[in-house]
């Protein structure tokens, strides 16, 4: 798209490679901690450029306070347009130290006549539990975005 190509770099940065010369354009690092990675193949649509974060990576897996998040990228420069956090809770439930969850494990689907971007929202963690809190009863309650599909607005990413 637009002359370029959009790639993974790695496991927690989008880039843009120029069609033609293969030459990297720009590179964007979307990770926030250590542990949290990119696992989905970025979408180009509108001038944008979605992809998201899961609690995943080459270095960790479901470590408690990741969480996944949607981004919107300009296509042109890599710069953020727009974040949504897939974890609608700012302590991850009451135990960010155990809990994680959320992101996107697919590409999302657009509807343009609508100006929409639709994602299914990956699961919260840990999935069982733990000695200490068995049966998910660390992170009590719906786990708000996650098992969820979200609908957000493609210029803003606000909840529709």
């Amino acid at each position: 798209g637009y002359g370029r190509v959009y790639v993974q770099k790695s496991s927690q940065e989008i880039a843009a490679l120029d069609a033609k010369t293969g030459r990297e354009v720009w590179s964007t690092r979307l990770a926030v901690t250590k542990t949290d990675g990119i696992d989905i193949q970025p979408t180009v649509v509108a001038g944008l450029v979605l992809a998201s974060t899961t609690p995943i990576s080459l270095r960790g897996q479901y470590k408690g306070g990741d969480r996944g998040v949607l981004w919107a990228l300009d296509a042109r420069t890599g710069k953020r347009v727009w974040t949504f956090d897939t974890v609608q809770s700012k302590t991850l439930w009451g135990h960010p130290e155990i809990n994680s969850g959320g992101g996107a494990w697919y590409p999302p689907a657009v509807d343009l006549k609508r100006g929409l971007v639709y994602w299914g929202i990956a699961n919260p963690a840990p999935f069982s539990g733990t000695a200490e809190f068995p049966n998910g009863s660390s992170r009590p309650g719906p786990n708000l975005y996650t098992d969820s599909l979200v609908a957000l607005h493609l210029r803003t990413g606000k909840l529709a």
